[in-house]
């Protein structure tokens, strides 16, 4: 049986591969695939060791692969794996990896979504509880897309949730309307 190494010098930066559906392992009745992109590393800086002493070298790191297994009914990502291989030409080696599993991935997902959409006021520290990230303020840039991409929400919360006197009290409310009008 092949191993990723094995694919890795076949394989091109500027595609995204996704494999045909399996049966998944946690679920036989559950179909997955597995999807995945290469990266060319260029050089990176690390520890050897040069004679016995540990020295900070920037040395050729091969390439790099971030690959997702996922349910295809859900799409929802059971594991995350970021994996650094050597570019030996006769044998490419798996140098290091990081794995990342449910919980784990949506935070570190959530992380991103927060430093595109995030609205951060001041040149000061800032420190966001997890329990209220969902209330965290995000940039007009993100209401309007956010509206936008499902008015449908947007209509069931001003027709459900949102009174008139809401909307007074609500500085969010009013940057969020405004943002709309935008």
């Amino acid at each position: 049986m092949k191993r990723d190494a094995d694919y890795i010098p076949l394989s091109k930066p500027t595609r995204v591969y996704v494999s045909k559906e399996f049966p998944s392992v946690a679920n036989p009745a559950r179909p997955a695939r597995f999807i995945w992109r290469v990266f060319e590393s260029g050089e990176r800086d690390g520890l050897v060791n040069v004679k016995g002493e540990v020295v900070v070298r920037a040395t050729r790191s091969g390439r790099q692969q971030v690959k997702a297994l996922f349910y295809v009914d859900t799409r929802e990502v059971d594991n995350l794996l970021v994996q650094r291989f050597s570019t030996h030409p006769d044998k490419p080696q798996l140098t290091s990896y990081l794995s990342l599993r449910g919980d784990e991935i949506r935070r570190i997902a959530g992380l991103f979504k927060l430093i595109e959409n995030g609205k951060f006021e001041g040149e000061g520290k800032v420190r966001i509880e997890e329990a209220d990230l969902e209330q965290f303020v995000v940039s007009d840039d993100a209401a309007r897309t956010l509206a936008r991409s499902n008015p449908k929400l947007v209509i069931d919360i001003a027709q459900h949730e949102v009174t008139n006197r809401t909307l007074s009290r609500s500085r969010t409310a009013k940057r969020f309307l405004s943002a709309l009008d935008g």
